[in-house]
């Protein structure tokens, strides 16, 4: 395509495409010509933060937010952007106490999420092998996902079981 009209067009579909399933690196790569042009949606501007915000890249993403913002002055999300970049920035500056580990007696491969602990108990939904059916989410290509336990002990997690009356 010849027409650079038609061509930032395409370039921007194409952001918002890898953007949709979730190739963040690909959509900058798109977004990032975008910005070097005359594009007249300035979404582009914002979409592009988000995706630098994403690989902590806080300093590039508080400037697009902010010419986002001079672009529509009206709409508040610009700077909540930009606040959300300082903040991460402070809190990558002053680490907290707390550390996070992989639990691979209890993390899968597959899809591990929404725990909930109580007691010595923790639960939560996975996509992992051991689920139950046969229905496959398009989305994830994995099974879908099932309720599972698993119990804490002074060794560590036991091996993550189905909960009981889920199945």
């Amino acid at each position: 395509i010849k027409d650079p009209e038609k061509q930032n067009d395409l370039a921007y579909m194409a952001g918002l495409s890898y953007i949709k399933s979730n190739n963040l690196k690909q959509a900058i790569k798109w977004f990032e010509q975008l910005v070097h042009t005359q594009y007249p949606n300035p979404d582009i501007l914002y979409l592009y933060g988000e995706c630098l915000k994403y690989f902590e890249m806080y300093d590039d993403a508080a400037r697009r937010f902010y010419d986002y913002t001079f672009e529509k002055p009206k709409d508040p999300k610009g700077k909540l952007a930009q606040q959300s970049c300082a903040e991460a920035k402070k809190w990558k500056a002053v680490p907290t106490r707390y550390a996070v580990t992989n639990v691979t007696s209890v993390n899968s491969t597959n899809s591990d999420y929404s725990p909930y602990v109580i007691g010595t108990k923790i639960y939560f939904s996975s996509s992992r092998p051991e689920a139950t059916g046969n229905q496959i989410f398009e989305w994830t290509g994995q099974k879908c996902s099932d309720l599972f336990e698993a119990t804490m002990t002074n060794a560590g997690f036991q091996k993550p079981v189905i909960l009981k009356g889920t199945v």
